[in-house]
């Protein structure tokens, strides 16, 4: 939701119906909610993981796994 045009048309039904809204804005940080992935490693196995993920997603097309 690039223009936040989703959070503006469901965010305040959200609210009203008991859930909790966050916004992660990467344009304009000081109105984000923000996100640390860190946050959920418990163990080295954890870790391993998000990373497999974030590499596996992150990689441009064309590229080659190692």
């Amino acid at each position: 939701d690039p223009k936040d045009h989703l959070a503006e048309k469901t965010g305040k039904l959200f609210l009203e119906n008991g859930y909790q809204v966050k916004v992660l804005d990467l344009v304009n940080m000081t109105n984000s909610d923000g996100f640390n992935p860190f946050r959920y490693v418990e163990t080295e196995n954890d870790l391993n993981r998000m990373l497999t993920v974030y590499f596996n997603n992150t990689r441009g097309s064309g590229s080659r796994s190692d």
